[in-house]
């Protein structure tokens, strides 16, 4: 049975009670927001305490919830709406909103443009080493965390070997054919953090297709291994397996790191969807066939921007056991002694690694039934995704909280401030 189909917990089956109620006429709205308050265990003195919080930063009286409750009357500020119901778990219709992806798209500004950076204008002759070397230095700050904040910029040069690929020949016009596929894997990268998936597969799409021009194996290996990540995050999940599965198919052609990248990849992206314990025992041996090869040589000298180390090995095989939509194929302890480890070696530069081992650790706790040590853990790991705009990771943590509103515990006040924390950080534009 799928994770999606469990039986509704006691309070999942009160507030579908509830709302079936009021879609029927049979109770005005100041009672669905009293009986919801009530059923989630709330006084109006706490309800008033978060929805002040959340409106204006300091407490409200618990007769403002009380005059809401009897006279049937809900603020006309739509931001308020919005908060009320996040806060009591009611679906915004029923407070005549539209949903907040169309509320935030009528309030967007114009974005400023960043100026691009002075030292950037040595690329105007053609100076492919600093080309090259603007492109690592980007490349470190995705791996770090994000290099959203350079996207003018990368925009530059990009540009530039586009307008000038066509008048080069010989080394220069292949040197530059590889600097574009890198520059489009690394503006795909940039789309996906920020949650632009049809972008980011635009970008894959362009470095596949300079990848297969250049009829480099290891470079076509390394695009479709990327474009297969792009396509899980946006759950497009036939396509990622078909890019793993290409990937596979080319190893004997890559260099023993590459190939080791390929395995872990493949072997996580299959155990993602596995849904047998066959499925999983076939994707976790792809995962292992590639701890020999963890540093048999330096990739980064070959120009493939890859980190293949013992942290990534761990990383990805605790991502592999929690991977399956099935509960019983996952594996939560035994992923939980991976990010063990991956905590004790990760480097103060790869914050997005460690972002990525709490959320994992949150999951596994998930599992284990450690809700409130979750929402902790969520809000906290919240913040930091929040401040770097990190749209995969901050949907991540919503799957978190939809799972945990799931639970008896998804009543309590903490998974209601999760989940407000969610809101205010998937719609900056509507709530600052």
């Amino acid at each position: 049975m799928l994770d999606d189909a469990f039986v509704p917990s006691e309070w999942q089956q009160t507030r579908e009670a509830l709302l079936e109620q009021f879609r029927h006429g049979n109770m005005p709205l100041g009672e669905l927001l009293r009986r919801m308050r009530e059923a989630k265990g709330w006084t109006r003195h706490q309800q008033a305490r978060l929805y002040g919080y959340y409106v204006r930063a300091k407490p409200m009286s618990p007769e403002t919830i009380e005059h809401m409750e009897l006279t049937n009357q809900i603020p006309k500020n739509l931001k308020r709406r919005y908060i009320l119901a996040s806060l009591l778990d009611i679906p915004v219709a029923y407070l005549g909103l539209a949903t907040l992806e169309e509320f935030a798209q009528a309030r967007q500004g114009s974005h400023t443009v960043a100026t691009t950076p002075s030292w950037i204008s040595k690329l105007g002759n053609i100076d492919l080493v600093e080309c090259h070397r603007a492109l690592k230095f980007y490349w470190q700050q995705a791996q770090a965390l994000s290099a959203s904040a350079f996207h003018s910029e990368i925009l530059f040069p990009v540009s530039h070997l586009y307008h000038n690929v066509l008048y080069a020949d010989g080394k220069q016009h292949q040197e530059m054919m590889r600097l574009l596929c890198y520059y489009q894997q690394l503006l795909a990268r940039i789309a996906a953090d920020c949650g632009a998936y049809r972008t980011a597969m635009e970008h894959m799409n362009k470095a596949y297709k300079l990848a297969k021009l250049l009829g480099q194996q290891e470079l076509q290996a390394l695009v479709l291994i990327r474009r297969a990540y792009v396509s899980y995050e946006s759950r497009a999940f036939a396509a990622a397996i078909s890019d793993f599965d290409a990937a596979l198919c080319l190893q004997a052609a890559l260099s023993s790191q590459l190939k080791g990248v390929v395995l872990l990849s493949a072997g996580d992206g299959h155990a993602q969807i596995a849904l047998s314990s066959q499925e999983m025992t076939q994707a976790l041996q792809w995962i292992e066939q590639a701890e020999p090869l963890v540093g048999a040589g330096d990739v980064e000298e070959e120009g493939h921007f890859l980190q293949f180390d013992a942290v990534r090995y761990h990383m990805d095989y605790a991502y592999a056991l929690m991977g399956s939509p099935l509960k019983q194929l996952r594996h939560p302890e035994s992923c939980l002694e991976h990010l063990s480890w991956v905590r004790k070696y990760i480097s103060l530069e790869r914050e997005g690694s460690n972002i990525n081992s709490e959320l994992l650790k949150a999951k596994a706790w998930l599992d284990k039934g450690y809700y409130p040590d979750v929402t902790k853990l969520a809000r906290k790991t919240l913040l930091v995704v929040r401040e770097h705009e990190l749209a995969g990771e901050r949907a991540r943590i919503e799957a978190l909280y939809q799972r945990l509103k799931d639970t008896n515990y998804g009543k309590s006040v903490e998974v209601a401030q999760l989940g407000m924390d969610l809101m205010l950080a998937r719609y900056p534009e509507v709530f600052s």
